[in-house]
């Protein structure tokens, strides 16, 4: 029987790992437009997977079960957006109006009239240059809507075969991760919990704080409130002043620049009462009080994200960071544990 020598065996394994990583690379390159499609998908997946078992109890057909759940999202998603699309977009050109015709110079105090030209041209090529990036945003938005109705059509199809599949998808993963059995258990364990607090704990919690935000801007008379409504929800995914960044500037609007100090006043209390204590009451109940996420990774998950993946980067970024937290810890208790068995060896 012919035996082959250590140097033809290392040779094999040498241009096994070199195929595999090039097989490896070219399939990132493959997936590489639509990575942010398929990690969303898998993310909502996991989210929606007891409303799709829910359903399935009823249709007994795994596929019509997970496409009645695509229809209902899309639903429940597509529809309040394009109403909200609309009135957003008109806000947004009052707002662009507004700004541009708007004397900032009245806001300039007598002391520094000696100035007031200059400034007033500093203002104008601000503006100038704001214009322009607004001009050029909704240029390229527009542009690569095609390219974005291909990676929703990704999206789709992804979230459709995890929630057929999951039982394939969940065995691939078990087999893959490169733990033992209960440390394997742990991360799963500790996946479920992190998801759940960062998706349902901050994402509903800026929700909830955009719709109170949009009806006290409403209320107390601030423009555009839907608008500023829309920032809070994507600011209150930060920590502690997340949407402190925009209320409390609309107060201090109704207050300097309307001349409106009761309405200014009302407007920073309500949102003190009902928007900021919403982080202490409802965040808590929503987020496990075992996933100990540290506003830090969120903080710079969120930034990162967003810059990285886009919109899908506010709750992408945070989740990544955490799991390789996560990943750490596990290989460390694994280390701490090898070396305790050697040493009693």
């Amino acid at each position: 029987m012919w035996l082959m020598t250590r140097k033809e065996v290392d040779y094999k394994y040498v241009i096994y790992f070199l195929i595999f990583s090039l097989t490896l690379y070219l399939s990132f390159l493959v997936i590489k437009p639509y990575i942010v499609s398929v990690l969303t998908a898998g993310v909502l997946a996991f989210l929606f997977f007891p409303l799709y078992r829910f359903i399935n109890r009823y249709i007994k057909h795994k596929n019509l079960s997970a496409l009645v759940l695509i229809l209902l999202l899309l639903f429940i998603i597509v529809v309040p957006l394009v109403l909200l699309t609309n009135a957003l977009l008109k806000e947004a050109v009052h707002l662009f109006n507004y700004v541009q015709g708007y004397n900032f110079s009245l806001l300039l105090p007598d002391f520094v009239d000696a100035f007031k030209e200059e400034i007033e041209l500093q203002l104008s090529n601000v503006l100038a240059v704001v214009t322009g990036f607004v001009v050029s945003s909704v240029t390229q938005f527009l542009i690569s809507i095609p390219q974005k109705l291909l990676q929703l059509v990704v999206l789709l199809f992804t979230f459709y075969y995890l929630l057929v599949d999951h039982e394939k998808v969940v065995g691939l993963i078990y087999s893959v991760l490169p733990f033992e059995k209960r440390n394997k258990e742990i991360l799963l364990k500790e996946f479920k919990e992190v998801t759940y607090a960062l998706v349902f704990g901050t994402v509903v919690t800026s929700l909830v704080q955009g719709v109170v935000a949009t009806l006290g801007f409403y209320i107390f008379g601030v423009p555009n409130p839907l608008l500023l409504g829309l920032a809070v929800i994507v600011v209150g995914v930060l920590p502690l002043f997340g949407p402190t960044l925009i209320w409390l500037p609309a107060g201090l609007y109704l207050i300097f620049i309307e001349n409106n100090l009761t309405y200014g006043i009302l407007l920073m209390v309500y949102c003190v009462l009902f928007i900021s204590t919403l982080d202490h009451l409802l965040k808590p109940k929503l987020v496990s009080k075992h996933s100990n996420v540290h506003p830090l990774l969120v903080v710079i998950g969120v930034l990162g994200g967003i810059g990285l993946f886009g919109f899908f980067g506010l709750f992408l970024g945070p989740l990544i960071l955490v799991f390789l937290v996560k990943f750490l810890k596990i290989y460390g208790l694994k280390k701490e544990i090898d070396h305790v068995v050697r040493k009693d060896l």
